[in-house]
């Protein structure tokens, strides 16, 4: 069998790839703008066989042996292309001199609901569509006495404190939530609150402001995300 020999005859200017941190994009060039192709098996006397040189034609990205491939291609026929396995956890597509690749894409929480509210004492409230009522209401700020004061599930919901900073949907999903009501005096204010709503979103709420001696006033800033 006939054996050809690929033959550098300019190299890009830069690295056969440029590599960033591993959830940044990354380019990877090509490995030559032209290639020179030769036989290098011995021909009997009196033989000769013209070199073969182009300069690069295209870029595929193929299936080889079962794995996704970059192909830089300087003729039609494989023996012309330069071939790269595609890098580990990313997506690539192709340009004109190589290929972008980049990261998975990561899903941005979208919001279902978010803004201010305000509930008065004994009153409920639904996280979910952001209204003080009692239909379909998720928390409860129940009062036993004038000083015993509570924020408390109703209909299924589940809350647990998050903490005096943000940990937005991700957080919340990890967060141990419970049924079980939490005292006023464990929430300062600053103090973030996570929810599961009685219609499975993902909620959580700051604490904005003092509540104020009986009767009070709870006042909240929430944002409830899409299931």
């Amino acid at each position: 069998m006939n054996k050809l020999l690929l033959i550098p005859v300019l190299a890009i200017a830069s690295n056969f790839y440029t590599q960033t941190a591993s959830a940044a994009p990354m380019i990877i060039n090509c490995p030559l703008s032209s290639a020179k192709v030769e036989m290098i098996t011995n021909l009997p006397s009196g033989w000769w066989r013209t070199p073969y040189i182009n300069r690069l034609q295209g870029t595929a990205i193929s299936n080889v042996g079962g794995k996704k491939t970059l192909v830089c291609k300087y003729g039609n026929h494989a023996a012309f292309w330069t071939m790269k396995l595609v890098p580990a956890g990313k997506f690539c597509r192709t340009t004109n001199t190589g290929f972008a690749c980049k990261g998975p894409t990561q899903n941005r929480p979208q919001t279902f609901k978010t803004g201010p509210m305000t509930i008065p004492q004994t009153y409920l409230a639904d996280l979910d569509y952001g209204v003080v009522r009692p239909k379909g209401a998720d928390i409860w700020f129940e009062a036993k006495t004038a000083t015993q004061r509570f924020i408390t599930p109703r209909n299924g919901a589940l809350i647990g404190i998050a903490g005096s900073r943000s940990v937005n949907l991700a957080g919340c999903k990890r967060l141990p939530l419970s049924n079980r009501n939490i005292s006023l005096s464990a929430l300062p204010v600053g103090t973030y609150v996570c929810a599961k709503t009685d219609q499975g979103r993902y909620s959580q709420f700051r604490i904005n402001g003092r509540v104020g001696p009986s009767p009070g006033k709870l006042q909240i800033g929430y944002t409830t995300w899409k299931r």
